[in-house]
């Protein structure tokens, strides 16, 4: 069962990473930091499934039900979140957000920051944030994507996916 919302308030955690990002300048982080300002983001777009979902792919793959279509009036970044029980069946699960074009927020890639889980088989509750900075106004795609690193069976059980935008 798959259901949308439409939500014109900032969700608490939304709001929480806003003050996070607010509290450090950019030019002041370490390397390989990325700080951006994110301030004004009213709307907010919820999708939720609770149907599992698996991949034996090695290369990423879009995550399905995960496309979103919005459009953004003002300059600026958008923020997605991902989270989902997970079971890597003894791999790696690795996730990534992409808007508009491929591996375009952060973090992306095969890299530590994209493992979304590993280990043994069991459902274990796993989150991601994401930032997608410099975002012009207009419309935009959103999905998520990921992949077995490997290339052996993976599941997850369902997922909340958040994008929040001007």
């Amino acid at each position: 069962m798959r259901v949308s919302l439409k939500v014109s308030a900032i969700l608490a955690a939304s709001g929480a990473l806003l003050a996070t990002a607010a509290m450090a300048q950019p030019g002041q982080a370490p390397s390989g930091v990325t700080v951006a300002k994110c301030t004004d983001l009213k709307n907010v777009l919820v999708v939720n499934s609770t149907d599992p979902e698996s991949t034996s792919s090695s290369v990423y793959v879009d995550f399905p039900g995960t496309l979103v279509h919005f459009t953004t009036t003002k300059p600026g970044c958008v923020i997605g979140t991902f989270s989902s029980p997970a079971n890597p069946l003894n791999d790696t699960i690795f996730v990534q957000m992409e808007l508009d074009s491929p591996a375009s927020c952060l973090p992306n890639g095969d890299d530590f920051p994209n493992r979304f889980a590993t280990g043994q088989a069991q459902l274990t509750a796993n989150s991601m944030t994401y930032l997608c900075p410099d975002v012009q106004p207009g419309k935009h795609v959103i999905r998520v994507q990921w992949k077995s690193d490997f290339g052996t069976l993976v599941i997850l059980d369902g997922f909340t996916m958040t994008v929040a935008h001007h």
